[in-house]
């Protein structure tokens, strides 16, 4: 075995393991229950066995064109995710890049790395299908297999591509933002593609699968469904492609950074400004709290690329209810967005680690900061409601887009005074992790109840049938949270229990 292999063998080993260790606790965690997965797998699998089994004709070539499509978007946004932090915030790759391992051989184990999560991010869904067709059709469909590794070979090499170059345009740190942003954008569009379709006039939806054909079939992903066929010519170009496109990536990597690129991860993104606009504390230190906490908001990657999406998700909702309500259903839409980001986005801005502690050191009362707070949370969601309202303004319902601003306005002032009431110290990155956040049930509870009661009410006068359960709904809604901000006080908490007098050596009984 050459040099080259066995370092790059090394230098796998160490970072696959890595990987393990990411996926058995990341956000996902898809390996902590092997017989949970293993039952999903075997449920996948028989579903796929029985569908295929029975079907009378392979499926057309066009569809699995769009399944190659679809699972390629999925490992791209994968890959991208991986790149920024394998070349740009692990801490080993200037102590690797000076070792006397080979940089090829440091480049081709990270090319590897970021293909295997792309393959493993993929295979809950694709490993059934395609094990499917081979049983149920032909087993020349093992050349799928081929197909998959080469496709999550490329992604992972676009996704090194992309991820270059939006750091030379953006800086690492901004960089990692949009990576984020546009892996989520991948995720969310793709859902949005197949359930819009759904609403479609049949002629409209048959134009619409043609044009997705006919784009799939552009960008190449049909060669990719011959290959996976298993004819020769087409599994032949797809690996002198790949080949190509792994050597061309693993040279623009040495080039990169051992020309010091990766010192930009040290850099500012922008350089710093030496004039306009100054900050005094006369301004009001509430103000500056919320601006603060406001431009965090904005910033921050998990929160973009976790809650932005979820508003795209609500557009096939309004879709499907549209034939129903027509434009009058963004009423209780506009509610809904208002009063469950402001929750989640107080809680954010109440709950960051560092947050008590600089609340208990403020000369300012205590709860000025938390409303600031409060507001900052408030404010981007009840922006998106406002957007919604005018909308129905615009289709000539003025009192109905008022009446939804004011319950989505109030009954999330409700829910956030909630967040914000009590704070718990969390770690920033885990703040949108509901295993690790001490939540309460009472306050989800309560939450949920006055989330119903707005949405249902201004759903109930929108459309003029039974308008007075409508307001007396509303009336309610407004008691509880004229309640949320009577009988929830401002609550402490506790800082951690002090050790056992048996710690303190030099401690004298009391």
């Amino acid at each position: 075995m050459s040099a080259l292999l066995r370092q790059t063998r090394l230098i796998l080993r160490n970072d696959l393991r890595l990987l393990w260790r990411e996926l058995r606790t990341g956000k996902l965690k898809i390996a902590t229950s092997a017989t949970l997965l293993a039952l999903a797998l075997l449920v996948l699998h028989a579903i796929s066995i029985l569908l295929f089994t029975h079907l009378q004709q392979t499926p057309p070539l066009g569809l699995e064109a769009g399944l190659w499509a679809f699972f390629g978007f999925l490992m791209l946004g994968a890959s991208m995710n991986q790149a920024i932090g394998l070349f740009f915030e692990r801490a080993d790759f200037d102590l690797l890049l000076s070792s006397p391992v080979s940089t090829r051989a440091i480049l081709l184990a990270r090319i590897a790395v970021m293909s295997t999560g792309a393959f493993i991010g993929a295979s809950l869904l694709l490993l059934p299908l395609l094990n499917g067709v081979i049983i149920g059709f032909s087993p020349m469909y093992l050349f799928g297999y081929v197909t998959w590794i080469s496709l999550s070979i490329i992604a992972a090499c676009a996704g090194v591509w992309l991820t270059l170059a939006l750091v030379r345009l953006l800086g690492t740190r901004r960089a990692r933002v949009w990576i984020q942003i546009l892996a989520a954008f991948l995720g969310a569009s793709v859902y949005l593609t197949f359930q819009i379709q759904n609403y479609f006039p049949r002629a409209d939806k048959i134009a619409f699968w043609s044009a997705l054909r006919t784009t799939a079939d552009w960008l190449g992903f049909s060669h990719l469904a011959r290959s996976g066929r298993g004819e020769p010519s087409e599994l032949l170009i797809l690996a002198s492609v790949t080949a190509l496109i792994a050597f061309l990536t693993a040279r623009q990597l040495a080039k990169t950074f051992l020309t010091g690129l990766q010192e930009s991860g040290v850099k500012p993104s922008r350089a710093p400004r030496t004039g306009g606009k100054t900050y005094r504390f006369s301004q009001g230190l509430a103000r500056a709290t919320f601006f603060k906490d406001l431009r965090l908001i904005v910033r921050d990657p998990l929160l973009l690329s976790q809650t932005l999406p979820s508003l795209m998700y609500i557009l096939p909702a309004f879709l499907a209810f549209r034939q129903f309500g027509g434009t009058v259903i963004l009423a209780p839409v506009a509610v809904v967005i208002a009063v469950q980001f402001s929750t989640l986005l107080a809680d954010v801005a109440a709950t960051g680690e560092d947050c008590l502690d600089l609340i208990r050191m403020s000369p300012s009362p205590e709860t000025r900061l938390r409303l600031a707070k409060m507001a900052a949370g408030m404010a981007l969601p009840l922006a998106a409601s406002l957007i919604l309202c005018l909308v129905i303004a615009a289709f000539g319902r003025p009192w109905l887009a008022l009446l939804a601003f004011i319950t989505g306005a109030v009954t999330a002032s409700g829910c956030a005074w909630l967040s914000v009431a009590r704070i718990s110290p969390t770690p920033r990155k885990d703040l949108l992790n509901r295993n690790r956040r001490r939540t309460s049930i009472t306050r989800n509870i309560l939450v949920g109840i006055l989330l119903i009661g707005a949405s249902g009410g201004i759903s109930l006068v929108a459309h003029g049938t039974l308008w007075f359960i409508g307001i007396l709904l509303l009336g309610a809604t407004a008691l509880g949270v004229i309640a949320c901000f009577t009988f929830v006080h401002i609550e402490e908490i506790a800082d951690e229990k002090p050790l056992p007098s048996w710690h303190y050596p030099n401690a004298t009984p009391s």
